[in-house]
């Protein structure tokens, strides 16, 4: 009996847990709800549904205004998705937006509707407001909109505060406006996380799109024709692809305390600027900013990388920025009517970049420190890069064609190098004030001058400084080194230091309409340098200058090889040779000191002293078309170990003037091997005078 009711039990318990289960699974089972089938409307439809339905509504016009409060789970679509061919329109009822979302909804979908008519709730004080909308998300996360026509509605199409919302598909049009209200289409605020995925934003009275504390994120989107701005983000986090951003009445984009990344976007043809980037963060890979009435691109007390991006035929300046660190990437800044690029207290690094034909300067900076490798700045009315107070490294870089100088450095650090070129600039090529210079490898040719230098150090090496209009390097209280270096056909000297420090090396100067190198109050080292074939001196030196030349050559030259006023030299195994005026001249007190050093076939005098000195070591005199060596005015001298021989006139002539020669030779001049007036002493010793005109004047004796 006990084994009876114990198994009864058992059967009861069985039968009972059954038949929970089943009324459980009846409860949690989605439904589908119909309208007006199974609910007269959308909004009945909407209470009644349970987590997991789904509401399908019928072909029709629904006069009412549908809120989602504290759903969850519930899907509404109507019966053919595609609205064809018979569409569903919900037309709102009174002050509302057409549709809202609130009060921690989550995961709601909305698709395939037409949504008109509806007005505003300001999402603060939760009243209608007389901007209206469409659509409102207050306080939930995980919404999809989809497929949906915003048409008439009064106000702003879409308003989002602290949602997590995906919109897909949708037009979002010119709504209806009252007393030219300014409304956003899309206005996202308060810590909202918006996914913006193949949607037009057009003809909107205020922005295109409004982002602030807020995620967002774009995709095949186009912002066309706005009122306001195209994009506007304060303080939000933004990821835009395939975006298009153009002919709104304002400007393009606007970032401010923003994070963004931009790829494939076109920004063009904006009313005002085209992107202004204010205390943020941007990397702005693939697009365009074009076509702006005011300036490009502009960016203050922020960090931008950008990639592939021409800047192009805007208003104002093509590129500004300040006290912001930039990184350029392959692009372009072209065709503005004023400035190009101007960066100010800021940091740039710039790759493959074009700059050319802005109506001003090409690269203006103030403050900053740039790092440019290959590109170019060419086709500016005024200079190519303009320089104060900071440092640019320029690296296979062209600087030409700009109608002020090509370069113009002041109080600032300059490198130029790697094949760069600076050409064609009416101007000046490379001009250098209160700073240094770098300049390596590098082309400066055609411009109004060459490389001007005031109160500044600088470098040349392995360069070429060709048929520049006036000097090729000018320095005034400056040092240089030249090494290696080209300095050929231009239209004044080739070198012209005052007042300055010069050191050249293994360099070629040659074919200037005015002297090779003329010095004043400069002293200088040259040492491996052919100095050849300019109208003028080959090196004129005055006021004080003090020379090195070392295994140089000064040949050919229209005027005298080598000359001093009021100035010093030593030539060790050098040349001076077939000048047009004569060898070396020395006035005014001038001292020189020749070892080893050769003075052949000048027009003129092969070495004249003009109340100077001179100490002849070891080298020869030889083959010039007037006198060897020629003394006058209490000039002094003296021969070592060398020859005077087979010149024009007199080998030596000595007048007024002290001389002495040892263990040298003096043959096979035309004209005297040694001459000097009464008022003149000569010394002779061990020295071979023969084969002359007249070897010895009568009171000269050799012992």
């Amino acid at each position: 009996m006990r084994f009876v009711k114990a198994l009864v039990q058992v059967s009861f318990i069985l039968v009972f847990v059954l038949l929970s289960l089943e009324a459980l699974s009846v409860i949690t089972e989605a439904a589908v709800i119909h309208v007006p089938g199974d609910a007269a409307t959308i909004q009945a439809a909407i209470d009644r549904a349970n987590p997991g339905d789904e509401i399908i509504v019928a072909p029709g016009v629904y006069r009412e205004s549908v809120v989602f409060d504290k759903k969850e789970r519930i899907i509404l679509h109507p019966q053919n998705p595609k609205q064809k061919p018979k569409p569903v329109t919900i037309r709102a009822n009174g002050d509302k937006p057409t549709i809202t979302v609130k009060n921690n909804s989550e995961k709601i979908t909305i698709e395939g509707f037409i949504i008109t008519s509806g007005t505003e709730i300001d999402p603060v004080t939760l009243k209608e407001k007389s901007a209206g909308g469409g659509i409102s998300l207050l306080d939930s996360k995980e919404i999809l909109l989809n497929e949906l026509q915003m048409v008439e509605n009064i106000g702003r199409s879409v308003a989002i505060s602290n949602t997590t919302v995906t919109l897909t598909n949708i037009d979002i049009p010119a709504p209806i406006t009252e007393n030219d209200q300014r409304v956003d289409g899309i206005n996202i605020i308060k810590q909202s996380e918006v996914s913006v995925k193949t949607v037009t934003i057009t003809k909107n009275p205020g922005d295109g799109v409004f982002v602030q504390d807020s995620k967002l994120t774009m995709e095949d989107v186009t912002v066309d024709s706005n009122t306001g701005q195209g994009l506007q983000a304060t303080n939000s986090s933004l990821s835009l692809t395939k975006v298009s951003i153009t002919n709104q009445q304002q400007s393009g984009v606007t970032l401010t305390g923003s994070q963004a990344t931009f790829s494939s976007v076109q920004i063009t043809n904006n009313g005002g600027a085209g992107l202004t980037v204010s205390k943020s963060t941007l990397t702005f890979n693939t697009g365009a900013v074009s076509g702006h009435p005011d300036s490009g691109v502009t960016i203050t007390d922020s960090q931008a990388t950008f990639t592939s991006i021409p800047i192009t035929k805007n208003g104002g300046t093509g590129l500004a920025v300040t006290r912001s660190t930039l990184t350029f990437n392959t692009g372009e800044v072209s065709s503005h009517p004023v400035s190009g690029v101007v960066l100010t207290d800021s940091t740039g690094n710039f790759s493959s970049i074009d700059i050319k034909d802005n109506g001003g300067t090409g690269l203006t900076m103030s403050g900053s420190s740039l790092a440019f490798n290959t590109g170019s700045i060419t086709g500016h009315p005024q200079d190519g890069l303009n320089l104060s107070n900071g440092s640019a490294s320029l690296a296979t870089v062209k600087i030409e064609s700009n109608g002020g100088k090509g370069v113009t450095s002041s109080k600032s650090t300059l490198v130029l190098q790697t094949n760069s070129t600076v050409l064609s600039n009416t101007t000046g090529g490379v001009i250098i004030a209160d700073g240094s210079a770098d300049i390596q490898d590098t082309r400066i040719e055609n411009n109004g001058s060459g490389v001007l230098v005031t109160n500044s150090a600088i470098s040349l090496a392995r360069s070429t400084v060709i048929s520049n209009k006036s000097d090729g390097v000018q320095l005034t209280n400056s040092s240089s080194n030249v090494l290696n270096c080209q300095i050929e056909t231009n239209q004044g000297d080739g070198v012209k230091a005052t007042a300055s420090t010069l050191t050249i090396v293994g360099s070629t100067i040659s074919g200037h309409s005015g002297n090779g190198i003329t010095l004043t109050q400069s002293p200088s080292s040259i040492s491996g340098t052919q100095v050849t074939g300019n109208s003028g001196d080959g090196l004129s030196a005055v006021d004080t200058s003090a020379i090195s030349a070392i295994d140089s050559k000064f040949s050919s030259n229209t005027k005298l090889g080598f000359t001093m006023d009021g100035s010093s030299a030593s030539l060790q195994d050098s040349e001076v040779s077939s000048n047009g005026s004569g060898g070396l001249s020395t006035v005014n007190h001038s001292a020189a000191s020749l070892v080893n050093t050769k003075l052949d076939s000048n027009s003129g005098v092969g070495f004249q002293l003009d109340s100077s000195s001179a100490s002849f070591n070891g080298g020869e005199i030889s083959n010039n078309t007037g006198a060897g060596l020629v003394l006058s005015n209490r000039s002094t001298a003296s021969v070592v170990q060398g020859t005077v021989s087979s010149n024009g006139g007199d080998g030596i002539t000595v007048t007024n003037s002290l001389f002495a020669i040892q263990s040298g030779q003096v043959t096979n001049n035309k004209k005297f091997g040694i001459f000097a007036d009464d008022k003149s002493l000569v010394s002779c010793g061990g020295t071979t005078v023969s084969g002359n005109g007249t070897d010895l004047s009568s009171n000269v004796k050799c012992i």
